[in-house]
């Protein structure tokens, strides 16, 4: 009876950390997805301000 005991504890434990680790890659995921858009709106933006420097550097030199 432990034994069947044990196992079924040991079983929702898994199922838990299972559904926990779901969870916690959706947000990761999530987030992971907002920083890329937040990041590369960051560097689309320098990068168009970049441009802009190399510009003026040229036409200065």
């Amino acid at each position: 009876l432990n034994l069947i005991d044990d196992l079924g504890e040991m079983f929702i434990q898994g199922l838990a950390g299972i559904i926990i680790t779901l969870i916690y890659s959706q947000l990761l995921s999530a987030l992971s997805n907002e920083a890329t858009n937040i990041i590369a709106g960051i560097l689309l933006y320098h990068g168009g301000n970049f441009k802009n420097v190399r510009q003026g550097v040229r036409q200065i030199s």
